[in-house]
């Protein structure tokens, strides 16, 4: 708990860019899942932010820090929920089926778990103890469990469909909010903790 204050007083957007920055390291190629368009959908759209292109220095994204910090948030949101796993192991399953269309595989969440380990090591220091580590270790895991089964009923649903109707498209139909509303869906979880 006191380590999730820590990563707040810090901000989302610098852990978010350590948290990319670390992702990246580890696996170069995604990169090649945030392309403009996806990085576009992140940005500020302040005047200075300018126009993003393919030439835009990737290490630098404001976008990505936004993005990835809603990664961070979303490893709290789900500390936050834990009491409520009704509401929350569905947002998270949601979450993981959309994930089909942004090219994600299972993979992924293994190297993300490895830049989130860096990240808090970097930014906790000394206070990222072996018990620390076990905590966000576990709290990740859940998340990312949730969100991969998600993906692969979503991978399921798409390839049923394709059965069907095999001259059609396999773009998922999976709806639902983003990652970017998962902070106000995160928020009605903590809300209804504190009337409890």
């Amino acid at each position: 708990e006191q380590s999730w204050e820590q990563v707040q007083l810090l901000g989302a957007y610098t852990v978010g860019e350590l948290l990319y920055r670390h992702t990246f390291d580890l696996a170069p190629e995604a990169i090649h899942l945030f392309p403009p368009e996806v990085r576009s959908k992140y940005r500020e759209w302040s005047p200075d932010e300018g126009s993003l292109s393919d030439d835009e220095d990737i290490w630098e994204s404001a976008a990505l820090r936004k993005l990835f910090g809603k990664v961070v948030n979303a490893v709290g949101c789900t500390v936050a929920g834990l009491h409520d796993m009704g509401k929350l192991v569905p947002m998270l399953t949601k979450l993981g089926m959309r994930h089909i269309n942004y090219g994600v595989s299972e993979a992924h969440w293994q190297v993300l778990a490895q830049a989130l380990d860096m990240t808090l090591r970097d930014i906790l220091g000394e206070a990222y103890t072996h018990e620390v580590q076990q905590a966000w270790t576990m709290v990740y895991g859940f998340m990312s469990s949730i969100m991969i089964e998600g993906l692969r009923l979503a991978i399921k649903e798409r390839d049923s469909v394709a059965e069907l109707r095999p001259s059609t498209s396999t773009r998922s139909e999976v709806s639902g909010r983003d990652i970017s509303d998962i902070s106000s869906q995160c928020s009605s979880i903590v809300v209804a903790q504190d009337a409890d």
